[in-house]
């Protein structure tokens, strides 16, 4: 793997790096694009399955109903829209005998009858056989979509504003001259788009991230995007339920609102691909301020988030942070984690040699879609810590490597989870 941006450092792997460890890289990825390939397959099947069922009901239901059959079209269009933009995602991994022709005069039943593309891959060396590819795979890859609206949409504006735009002001108060040499972090980058914003500010910005899924979607956006509202997509087609209007589910939304490639003159904006913990545990002191925003519950351990993070700033560094606990792993009957209280996070990061200068309370939504009937509101935890000592309090901590090193790889720092923890709630 290698970093998104052209000219960015590639940070991704060490010496220590076993065959092993390579196989098991290959594997989630080769299954990550298989999910992706195969997502017009899997949504086609889906809305087969649909239509037949409600084939078998009474005539006299569907008499009420005579329109009904059509919204079965419009999802298959509109997950045929997804797959084109899947396609482009995925370009750097298709095989060169594919070309990519879109479908511009399909009837109804041309539609229905469609058969289903799965795009000629090219798997990685080690991947002799395209893995299985489940409903947790899907389920990764619808949310992927609605993270373009999310970071890309104007659409997604007025979430940014909640989540984005109070790390933004708190930055930008807290740095109002000499941007161009403020080194700014953001672990858990996502998409880009607020590293993007970062870097549109006159910062020098760096983004990090692990999700194969989001990797190649950032990717595709982040170098080869380069017009505002060119893409239609079609996110929320897969939202069966909490549905007000028939329409609402089948509507497109255009990315992105605005042109990526549009950054000032000169800028320096990078995203990094791999785990946060391994790549910045070995840069200490370089950075002037790290920005997380629904980060911090993503790790099995948020001791050692904290610590890489106190690490990785510089002394008088400042760390601000916006999102909530819900731990990603609280709930895995396979792989064991750290849930701190709000209050328990707040003593172990003063311990750690920071000092929290401000500390608030701000609602966001996540991926909301905003005609749903359905919206799930965290009360987010944000606040500024400022780096102050350079040895932390470690005798009461965790051994902090051996349990990083004896929960391996791979695993996705999982963005989606905070998209479905109504189910947690």
């Amino acid at each position: 793997m290698t970093s998104l941006i052209p000219g960015a450092q590639t940070l991704i792997g060490t010496e220590d790096t076993t065959e092993e460890d390579r196989f098991k890289e290959d594997q989630h990825f080769a299954t990550v694009i298989c999910a992706f390939a195969r997502y017009e397959q899997i949504g086609f099947q889906e809305v087969d399955i649909q239509r037949e069922y409600y084939a078998s009901v009474n005539q006299k239901y569907k008499d009420m109903l005579p329109d009904h059959y059509k919204r079965f079209v419009a999802v298959k269009e509109g997950i045929m829209f997804n797959y084109d933009l899947i396609s482009y995602i995925l370009g750097p991994h298709l095989d060169d005998n594919y070309h990519h022709v879109k479908d511009t005069t399909i009837d109804e039943q041309q539609i229905l009858s469609k058969r289903p593309r799965v795009l000629p891959l090219i798997l990685p060396p080690s991947q002799k056989h395209a893995p299985r590819v489940g409903p947790e795979e899907m389920e990764k890859v619808y949310s992927t979509l609605k993270q373009f609206v999310r970071d890309w949409s104007a659409e997604g504006a007025f979430e940014r504003d909640k989540c984005y735009g109070p790390l933004l002001a708190e930055l930008e108060q807290l740095f109002p001259t000499n941007r161009g040499q403020i080194k700014v972090l953001t672990p858990g980058a996502g998409l880009g788009r607020l590293s993007w914003e970062i870097a549109n500010r006159g910062f020098c910005s760096q983004g990090n991230e692990f999700s194969f899924y989001m990797l190649l979607a950032a990717n595709f956006m982040l170098n080869y995007v380069k017009e505002k509202e060119q893409i239609a997509l079609y996110p929320f087609v897969h939202q069966r339920s909490n549905n007000f209007n028939q329409s609402d589910p089948l509507r497109s939304v255009a990315i992105p609102d605005v042109n990526p490639a549009d950054l000032p003159p000169n800028s320096d904006f990078t995203m990094v691909a791999g785990d946060f913990v391994e790549l910045y545990n070995a840069t200490p002191n370089h950075w002037d301020c790290i920005v997380t925003c629904f980060f911090l519950d993503t790790a099995r351990n948020v001791f050692e988030y904290i610590e890489v993070i106190h690490r990785a700033l510089k002394k008088g560094g400042v760390w601000i942070n916006l999102g909530p606990l819900l731990y990603h792993y609280a709930e895995s009957f396979d792989t064991f984690s750290i849930e701190l209280s709000y209050d328990e996070l707040k003593k172990v990061i003063t311990d750690m040699g920071f000092e929290i200068t401000k500390d608030s309370i701000q609602s966001c939504t996540y991926t909301t879609n905003k005609r749903s009937m359905i919206a799930l509101v965290y009360k987010c935890a944000m606040f500024t810590a400022v780096k102050k000592t350079d040895n932390p309090k470690t005798d009461v901590l965790l051994n902090m490597h051996d349990f990083h090193a004896s929960h391996t790889q791979p695993f996705e720092h999982d963005h989606h989870h905070h998209e479905n923890g109504v189910c947690h709630h």
